[in-house]
């Protein structure tokens, strides 16, 4: 039992610590953020419904798009990335602790 625990902790190791998955998130957030800058943040319901077609007001209102900087599309994303880049470091930093030889003694 303990060793499928281990398993399933070093494959979520894994994942986090991925150049892969960083590359995606870096992608996810440049341009997700880029199409954000291009729609006023911050306006009332009315305000999109008035400059954009009643459907795509209504699903940029429903997935957050409207305030996107505090939205779930942003947030959940930037924490796995944070999370991401500690477990890169925190590898590192222990691989580097591993190979370190001991200082010489006279």
């Amino acid at each position: 039992m303990q060793s499928t625990a281990l398993r399933t902790v070093a494959r979520a190791f894994r994942f986090l610590k991925s150049i892969r998955l960083a590359v995606a998130l870096i992608a996810w957030l440049a341009v997700s953020g880029a199409a954000a800058t291009l729609v006023p943040q911050g306006e009332d319901g009315q305000f999109y419904r008035d400059r954009y077609p009643a459907p795509l007001a209504s699903a940029m209102a429903a997935i957050g798009f409207t305030d996107f900087f505090r939205s779930w599309l942003f947030l959940a994303p930037a924490a796995v990335f944070f999370a991401n880049l500690s477990t890169c470091a925190a590898a590192r930093f222990l691989r580097q602790l591993r190979t370190r030889t001991p200082p010489c003694r006279p």
